[in-house]
Formats: C-alpha cells, structure tokens, sequence
C-alpha cells in the first residue's frame, strides 16, 4: 500500500466524526475542488473522456473517483510536494481535500441544499480561447494498428503575411488515444518539408526531425492533462512566415487504424522580447540496466558559467524511471532542489513552470539523479519477466534527460552559457554534427572564426549533406575576404537543399562585394521567391534597383519589408528616398514624419522632408527643414548647400551666397573638391549663381540628393 494512502486513512480517522462528514455536500464542498483541480481536463471537449461539470456527472463516478485519489493516479501531478520551488498549475491536492473528498464519497455523496457554484467556463476546445493563428496537417495520418511505438513527423507550412512574436501555444492532439506526447519545433530552412515529401504518406518516420530546433530558447512538447504553453513576459518567440512547424509524434497503436491530425493555435503578442532565454538539457546516453536491478543510478551534470534564472523544467525517463532528482549545488555549499518525482509514472510525464523565476548565481552545479527499478516487483515493468534495456527512443527502451530553460542577463552572456553548453555536451557526444554546427554559431557571434571554422569544418565530416554548415563556413569565408571559398561553401549548401533562402542571400552578397551586379540581383530575386519574408534580401534588392533607376521595383521591395519589419527606421529612410527619385515626394513626407516620430533627432528625415517640400515648391517648409538638419550636423555641407538653393528661390541671393560660402567652406576643411557641390546646384540659374561665386564653372550634374 502507498505511503500516500496510509496517511491519507489516518487523516480520516482522526479528523472526522460521522457528524461533520454528513455535512459535506457537493455544492458547498467539493465543487470548488473539482472545478479547481479537474475540470480543466474533465470538462466538454476537454482532453479527459468524460466530463465533470455538475453533480451528476461527478456523483455518477464516485467509486471511481475514490479509487483514483487513494491510489494517487489523479489528480495527474507528479512532482514531490515541498521540494524545490513551486509550479504553476499545481493540480496537487492538499491531506484536507483529499480528507474531504473521501469523506463525501463515502456518506452517500450528497448534492446539498445551497446553490452550487457556477462550473469554469471555457470558450471552445481551446483553453486560452481562440488562437490568433491555427494551422494543421493538410491530411490525417493514418496509425497503423499494430506494431511498436510510432514516432511520426509532421510537417505544417506557416502562412503568415509578415512575423509575429509568440506568446502561447496550444496543442490539440486529434486523437487522444493514441498520441502519448508531442515535441514542437521550428524549421526555417526547407529541409524537414524535403524529407516529408520523399514519403507518400503525412510526415516522416523517426526521431531526426531534420532542420528543425527549439525557436529562441523554448522548449514546447505536450502531454495528456498539460496546461498550453505559455512564455515567460518578456520572451516571447519569433514566428517567421514560410517557415515550418514540425511536430513530433509519439504514438501508441491501439489495434485498429487510428486517424491523427492535431491542431495547434498560436497566441501572438505585440511586444518583441526583452530578455534572452536558452534551454540546457542533461542527458546519459549509456543507460544499460540489467534485468532485476531494482535501483539503477544515471547521474549527469553542468556547471553554470553566468547567472542565469531558471523558468521551466520537463524531465524526462521512459517506463522503468524510479525517483527522478534534480538540485543544484550552490558557491556557497548549499543544495537548491529544482524538481523531484520519487514516484515516476511514464503515462503523466509533462514539463514546470515555476511560479517564480529562480536565481542560480554562476559556478552553481547542476545535477541530474535519476534511478530506475528494472525488476519483476515494479508493477510498471512492461516486461515479465524482466530483460536488460538500454538507451533509446522506443518506450520499450529507457531514457533519461532534463531540459532547462533559462533566462540570461545579456546577449554577452547568453553566447559564454552556449558556448560552454556546446563545449560540455560535444564531450559527452563528439561526433554528434548537429552540436558541432551550434558550437560553431556560438563561438562566430563571439568572435572566435577560426575556432568556428574548425567546428563547422568537422560538422561536415560527420555530416557531408548538412547544408546548414556549409552555409555557415561560406559566412566565415566572405568575413574574411575569402570570396573564392565562401562560393564554394554556398554552392555546397544550395546543392544540398536547393530552396536554401539563407544561403542564396549570402552567395549573392559575396558577387555584389565583388561587382556582379546582374548575377547578385539574380540570386537575391531567387532567395526571395523561396523566401518572401527574407527581408534583408528585399533591402539588398532596393539597393540594387534604386542605383539602376528601377524605383517602382525598389518600392515594391521595400514596401514588403515595411508591413513585416517591427524596426521601421532605417527601411522607412531608404523607402522615402526611392519615393523622393521616383518623384512621389508626398508620400516620402509620411515616411519621414514617421521617422521623426520614433527618432526626433534624425538628420535624415529633416533632410529628407528639405527635399521633399523642395521638390514640392514649398520652400519656406523646405528651408525649415534643411536648418533643422544642420542644427543635427553643423558640418553637412549638403543641407548647408540645399539651403543656399533654397534662398535662391526665395529671392534672396545675399543670403543664399553666404550659405554657398559656408558649404564651400566646410567642402575645404573636409578635404573635398568643390565638384563636390556639383551635384546640389542643378538648373541653369542655380548654375550661374555657383559659378559666378565660385569664379569657375562647375560640370553638369543632375542629381539634387
């Protein structure tokens, strides 16, 4: 008998007296809990198979009620009341409920006279209410009935017109009964959707979900009874259009054919995240446990190089997990408790929230202890009699892992935690290329090349068709001049994953570095039509069309990459620009007032709006701009130039000849020529005034910028 069950009996004995039991309704005693602690999952188009939203439907099930809460299997919370922090979501019940909860269930199971409390009202099937984005395999898969555990991968294209950030997700498994848990990531390259369309049928068998990875520092999976998941205020996670979410499936047959297709909802937030977070996972890939051994030990651990503060735990042992520990042994000698489940069950494995971010300061040692019962006495053994089993994804095999997600001080010390990460997970798994590749990011963006490059170089030998790390080398190369071998490297990529937008952008920055301008813009246009949103590219292409008078294309471009881009600034200054040479100046005057709305102070867009209210005869406005932007830089000679040609049109040659002589001025102290003033002094006038100032003539320009 459980331990749990002993002392719950005990309660019983010594805090009630039938008196007190008989008053105990459902109305005014156990619908608080049961709406509190059950209904989230029991409830009509919940994920449990029946609902408890009124007295009947709870009276009806009593003994069953009972026998589940004696025997701890309900409600389904795993983690050890009093050992590390709390969880948020805490479905746990305390000795009280439980000791009224029994005592109703065994006088009777009265209703009660008063009036109950009103039932949790849900919206839909969605808990957190409609998701601003649902999306779903375009087919069911079809789960056949036999056979071992299935581990299936979906792959769901994202369709969205510009980026969101996330705040939320939901996951809708489509056919509970035979989906045991789910793995969410993201691939913004195309490879996972190459490997879905090799096979006729949805998605792809086995546990390489291909390109995909955990978006920015989150780790989203789903479990029967798990609450959605929701990011920590302040990280929420780009969502990037044409990318792919691919979804993980572990499923169980159950012995006819079973149709699955989930349905996953996103909540979008306005705010893009403020704080750095990153996902550690300990994990013992070794595990052989001989048959009989009833007290198997795995033990693994990771020194933090930086504070960090952990937000989310999701441990993770298959049907022979035991007692799952995780602690943190602290500077100061002492132990911090994180999570521990001393009675593990494989069927309600889910990841914790903290209710409150926890501080673990650097040199803090993480531990991962877990135990593991592989003998006949373990009543979850599925084999009988006991045999050895190793490490492996199949439940029929045994693993053991935690992951961790974190949140870091800055960007300098989120790339030491990944670097030191990458270091300590490469020595656990040295030929694994998937690490050798993060490691290689993490030591580039601390600039650490060469150390990069020797990583990227050995990804590849482990991994010759990875084309994430080809492409990254070819990085490496072009920021070193090595134009020649950046090529090479992005060829490679290109060759192994022909829709590769990322890629392609970076080949054609190399051929426009290197003067190929028409090959350049033909890559570019290619990165795009594989990659819409790539909006880098769409600013490359701008660049190229203004500089060959093609303003309508660069407008479309930059326009794209205005409707998705959350940092408008420097794409509203260029737009604005292509609108001023395509002579749309009233529509560069709202881009630059934009500008000035976010950015007071631009120079750019007080020079901009001169132009613009130039070009538009209106000369007073536009000589309050142009002093405005010399204000910002006292030696721009172009706005002190544009001022003198506006002085001319206001008929006021004495004062447009001081500004000439200022800009002139500023022309001699910078080192330029006065051909450097050529290009603002444009029409025959104009020319005249300069010249006779000037004493010489200046060439023939028609550019007024």
């Amino acid at each position: 008998m459980r331990l749990a069950t002993v002392i719950v009996q005990i309660f019983l004995l010594n805090s009630f007296v039938p008196s007190e039991a008989a008053e105990i309704t459902f109305n005014q005693d156990i619908a608080p809990i049961i709406y509190e602690n059950c209904a989230v999952c029991h409830r009509p188009e919940g994920s449990a198979p029946f609902s408890f939203h009124d007295y009947r439907s709870v009276s009806r099930r009593s003994r069953q009620i009972a026998e589940v809460i004696e025997s701890g299997f309900m409600p389904p919370w795993k983690p050890d009341s009093g050992y590390g922090p709390h969880f948020k979501g805490d479905r746990s019940l305390s000795s009280q409920q439980i000791a009224t909860l029994l005592a109703w269930l065994g006088n009777g199971s009265p209703e009660g006279n008063t009036p109950p409390p009103s039932p949790p009202e849900f919206s839909s099937a969605w808990t957190l209410g409609e998701p601003d984005l649902i999306v779903s395999p375009s087919e069911a898969y079809l789960l056949p009935p036999e056979g071992n555990d299935v581990f299936r991968t979906l792959v769901i294209p994202i369709k969205l017109a510009s980026p969101k950030y996330v705040r939320a997700v939901e996951f809708l498994p489509g056919n509970a009964k035979v989906v045991h848990h789910a793995v969410l990531q993201i691939d913004r390259t195309s490879s996972s959707l190459q490997k879905d369309l090799i096979s006729p049928e949805p998605g792809f068998d086995g546990m390489d979900m291909a390109g995909a990875v955990n978006p920015d520092g989150h780790f989203i999976g789903w479990t029967t009874g798990q609450t959605p998941y929701q990011a920590h205020p302040g990280t929420a996670w780009k969502l990037s259009p044409n990318s792919h979410l691919v979804v993980q499936l572990h499923l169980l047959p159950s012995g006819k054919e079973e149709p699955v297709r989930p349905e996953i909802g996103f909540h979008f937030s306005d705010e893009p995240p403020t704080r750095a977070t990153f996902v550690l996972l300990l994990k013992d890939s070794k595990i052989d446990i001989p048959a009989e051994e009833s007290n198997y030990l795995v033990q693994q651990s990771f020194t933090l190089p930086v504070d960090v503060e952990v937000l989310r735990l999701y441990p993770h042992a298959h049907y022979l997990g035991k007692d799952l520990q995780v602690y943190a042994e602290l500077p100061n000698g002492e132990q911090q408790g994180l999570i521990r489940i001393s009675e593990w069950d494989f069927s309600w494995q889910a990841d914790y929230e903290l209710s409150e971010p926890l501080p673990l300061p650097k040199g803090s040692n993480i531990v991962m202890r877990y135990t593991y019962d592989n003998s006949s006495q373990n009543f979850r053994n599925p084999n009988y009699p006991p045999k050895r089993i190793q490490y492996g994804w199949n439940s029929s095999d045994e693993m053991g892992e935690i992951s961790i997600q974190v949140i870091v001080k800055n960007q300098a010390d989120l790339q030491t935690l990944q670097s030191t990460y990458f270091e300590y997970k490469i020595a656990g798994e040295p030929n694994n290329p998937y690490l050798r590749n993060s490691l290689g990011l993490s030591l580039a963006r601390s600039g650490k090349a060469a150390k990069a490059a020797a990583h990227y170089r050995r990804a590849i030998e482990l991994k010759p068709d990875f084309a994430a790390a080809h492409n990254n080398l070819g990085v490496l190369y072009a920021s070193n001049g090595l134009h020649s071998l950046a090529e090479k490297s992005f060829a490679r990529a290109i060759e192994q994953l022909p829709d590769y937008a990322e890629a392609l952008h970076n080949n054609a920055g190399v051929l426009l570095e290197r003067g190929e301008i028409a090959e350049a813009h033909r890559l570019f246009s290619l990165a795009i039509e594989k990659q819409p949103d790539l909006n880098k590219t769409r600013i490359a292409l701008a660049k190229i069309d203004l500089s060959q008078g093609r303003f309508k294309q660069a407008i479309e471009h930059l326009t794209a990459v205005e409707r998705s881009d959350f940092d408008l600034v420097s794409t509203k200054t260029l737009l604005a620009a292509a609108f001023i040479s395509s002579g749309e100046s009233e529509a560069a005057i709202v881009r630059y007032q934009e500008i000035l709305q976010q950015e007071p102070n631009s120079f750019d867009a007080r020079y901009g709006l001169g132009i613009a209210h130039f070009n538009l005869n209106s000369y007073e406005q536009a000589q309050e701009h142009f002093l405005a932007a010399i204000r910002r830089n006292p030696n721009s000679i172009k706005a002190t130039a544009q001022v003198s040609r506006v002085l001319l049109r206001l008929d006021q040659p004495e004062k447009a000849a001081k500004f000439f002589a200022q800009a002139k001025a500023l022309a001699d102290s910078q080192d330029q020529p006065i051909s450097r003033l050529d290009r603002y002094f444009t029409t025959p006038e104009e020319r005249t005034f300069a010249n006779e100032l000037n004493g010489d003539s200046l060439a023939p320009s028609a550019s007024i910028q």
